[in-house]
């Protein structure tokens, strides 16, 4: 099992690929805020790309949020 920490601002198929390797991967999304207040915080993120990047993250069949 694999456990990582992730504020989820970067996801690419390498990463995608390297955690498909391993049985069991559980990851814990550190996220400031949503939306407007996000942006703020984290500037220059955007939400709507952290957002599609969860959604990708947590649609691995071995991922487990």
């Amino acid at each position: 099992m694999l456990q990582i920490v992730t504020n989820a601002t970067q996801w690419n198929d390498r990463w995608a690929t390297a955690l498909k390797k391993f049985k069991l991967v559980r990851i814990m999304f550190s996220v400031d805020a949503t939306e407007d207040l996000y942006e703020y915080i984290r500037y220059p993120g955007v939400w709507s790309v952290t957002d599609s990047n969860i959604d990708k993250i947590i649609a691995g069949d071995n991922i487990k949020p």
